[in-house]
């Protein structure tokens, strides 16, 4: 009987940054997602997906004073393809309505 030779299926790497944040994730070909976090912060402000080196998506966050999430906007590179964009509003018991 002789062993079968083994196959990657996948591929994945991972990038951090000088404070052990994210910055960046590689599926093993050409797709990378690059990560900015804010100031001081552990939370993400960007995130640029690209392939082959050509940015296809940029996707940006904002966040309020306590740290919640207020708004996400996606810009696809595209020439003519909509900026998706969806905003957040919290109730007295800090409840994303």
């Amino acid at each position: 009987m002789t062993a079968a030779a083994a196959s990657v299926l996948s591929r994945t790497t991972y990038g951090y940054d000088s404070t052990s944040r994210l910055a960046t994730v590689n599926d093993g070909t050409n797709d990378t997602a690059t990560y900015s976090h804010l100031a001081n912060s552990p939370l993400v402000g960007q995130i640029v997906l690209a392939n082959n080196g050509l940015t296809r998506m940029t996707t940006s966050r904002t966040y309020d004073f306590l740290n919640r999430l207020t708004q996400v906007s996606s810009a696809p590179s595209g020439a003519g393809q909509a900026v998706l964009s969806a905003g957040y509003n919290y109730n007295p018991a800090n409840q994303r309505t």
